[in-house]
């Protein structure tokens, strides 16, 4: 099959139709549908509404240029310079800017908190449209709400690198992620920080919940509820008051403390159930049980803290994560969902751990990036708006590709 484009209407993009001969054979003519359906869901237009403030008629479109930078980290592009492979083939993609314009839209985005929030608006809007036409997360389960951050490691000193907790020197960005169930999930929420930032800043958590829990369309979110998952980090009181003042559920990692240990050892034989694998099938050689004992004074109105024991690797040994005297690891959970089923409640946390594998592979700062703050966040954000619904969950693109293909990444 070859792209041939024909002659360009007045519609922002070339018309293109598929023909069998061998004229106007193209390359990553597959990135021109995540560039109509961003036009056509409105988001290059809401994109444009919001950067274009204070430019001058006549100028370029600055919500061209987010599309087009998006579309090219979604076809894999490391570097702002990778436009190129969205310009040289004007009959497809129409005007491309210039890498020099590129970084100079970076800049007036990533320097205004007006024009930045209006990025995440534009995101938060063509996501509503997306879930409406059929895009929306199957069930009518809690969306579920991952919080998480991720070392990215820098080479040279960049504005806001720093050394980092693991002896690195980066950023320590945090993200907020929907998973969808399905082995797929949306980019909600990021924010860029320093690496010296911590694991555990409660502000830094509940400003990032507030950003995933806008970006959520209002009527799913009222309808089917939240429920916020994090690890060890999210454990704090700042971050599970919020979560029950605007009417979500949590489910964080809890540390294994002298009383958590004792809470363990006074869990009868039979308070132990098994715990079911990624496939909901009982395992034989883990058991999860509620501390019932363990009393949580300061934490929200009903708390609850499970806990799971399951046969210690050499690698969890190795990094002194908590065992027992017969050698199980021991790990808990605080959580307030009401379910009965231990086994269901704790299996449903640690699905949690995908989203490290998402967040590791997104949330990366480009190379060549320049010394400009703003340019940073510009970029960042970019980097996540390719995993948007726009280019990843609509259900008509996932519908042209193989079932190992819809979870696939570039």
């Amino acid at each position: 099959m070859r792209v041939q484009p024909t002659p360009p209407s007045s519609q922002p993009l070339p018309e293109v139709r598929v023909a069998t001969d061998a004229d106007g054979v193209v390359g990553h003519a597959g990135l021109r549908l995540l560039t109509d359906l961003a036009d056509r869901l409105g988001l290059t237009r809401e994109l444009g509404r919001h950067a274009n403030a204070g430019v001058r008629r006549g100028a370029l479109d600055r919500g061209r240029v987010l599309r087009d930078l998006a579309v090219t980290l979604a076809g894999g592009g490391t570097a702002v310079s990778d436009l190129a492979v969205l310009r040289t083939q004007p009959g497809l993609f129409g005007h491309v800017a210039s890498t020099s314009t590129a970084w100079r839209v970076l800049g007036e985005v990533g320097g205004d908190p007006a024009r930045l929030a209006g990025v995440w608006l534009a995101l938060a809007r063509a996501r509503r449209r997306v879930w409406a036409h059929g895009g929306a997360p199957p069930g009518d389960g809690p969306l579920l709400v991952d919080l998480d951050g991720v070392l990215v490691d820098a080479h040279t000193p960049k504005q806001g690198a720093a050394a980092t907790f693991k002896r690195g020197f980066g950023f320590h960005p945090l993200g907020a992620w929907l998973d969808r169930g399905d082995g797929t999930g949306e980019a909600l929420a990021v924010v860029l920080r320093e690496g010296r930032a911590g694991s555990n800043t409660a502000a830094d958590h509940v400003g990032l919940l507030a950003m995933a829990l806008a970006a959520l369309p209002a009527g799913q979110r009222r309808t089917r509820g939240v429920l916020v998952r994090c690890d060890a980090a999210g454990a704090t009181h700042g971050l599970l008051d919020a979560c029950r003042a605007w009417g979500a559920r949590f489910s964080v990692g809890f540390d294994v403390t002298a009383k958590v240990r004792q809470a363990i050892a006074a869990v009868p034989c039979d308070g132990w159930v098994p715990a079911l694998d990624s496939h909901g099938r009982p395992r034989s050689d883990a058991h999860v049980a509620e501390l019932a004992s363990l009393e949580l004074p300061g934490w929200p109105p009903g708390s609850r803290v499970l806990c799971r024991r399951e046969p210690a690797t050499a690698g969890a040994r190795a990094s002194g994560k908590p065992v027992d005297q017969a050698g199980r690891r021991l790990q808990a959970v605080l959580t307030d969902q009401p379910d009965t089923d231990v086994a269901v409640v704790e299996r449903r946390h640690r699905q949690h751990a995908s989203v490290e594998i998402v967040c590791t592979q997104v949330t990366k700062l480009r190379r060549g990036a320049g010394v400009g703050g703003g340019d940073h966040v510009a970029d960042l954000d970019l980097a996540v708006g390719h995993h948007h619904p726009v280019d990843q969950q609509f259900h008509q693109l996932a519908a042209l590709l193989e079932a190992g293909l819809v979870k696939a990444h570039p």
